[in-house]
């Protein structure tokens, strides 16, 4: 009887959209994944990231007009959980958090400003800038990921 509980659970918790974070696919590069094409959005600049929220890590932020979208392509996806959960770690205010063994999420946000981070497989991305600007952004990396894979 728990088993069959836990299946449906996980069933239900996989199927479900909040959980359905947008990646690329894991052969595209970096630099490709963060030049969004997108005429509402005019990419600023592409720079390399040596530290991202008070954590060491290595990667790119793509600087548009009204937010940064934040890559990191790591060769394992446990290397991809262990950097989230060290950025979870030193965040202790954390909105619509999200931490499975496969994928993650979490928001931090003020009135002005909302940063979103993900992962999954070897993706960790994230944004950064006004609320409105993120979660316009984060609708279009799900569709354009998701017809990616489809």
């Amino acid at each position: 009887m728990k088993r069959s509980l836990i299946a449906v659970l996980i069933l239900l918790l996989t199927s479900c959209s909040m959980l359905n974070v947008p990646v690329p696919p894991e052969s595209f590069a970096l630099e490709t994944v963060l030049k969004f094409p997108s005429a509402d959005y005019k990419l600023s600049s592409l720079n390399d990231v040596d530290v991202f929220m008070s954590v060491e890590i290595h990667g790119k932020a793509a600087v548009y007009e009204n937010l940064v979208f934040y890559g990191f392509k790591f060769d394992e996806p446990s290397q991809a959980r262990k950097t989230f959960k060290k950025l979870m770690s030193k965040h202790i205010l954390k909105l619509r958090l999200i931490d499975l063994p496969w994928m993650g999420s979490f928001e931090i946000s003020s009135r002005d400003e909302k940063i979103r981070v993900w992962w999954k497989g070897i993706w960790l991305l994230a944004l950064e800038g006004e609320p409105e600007h993120v979660d316009e952004f984060y609708r279009s990396l799900v569709d354009i990921f998701r017809s990616l894979r489809d």
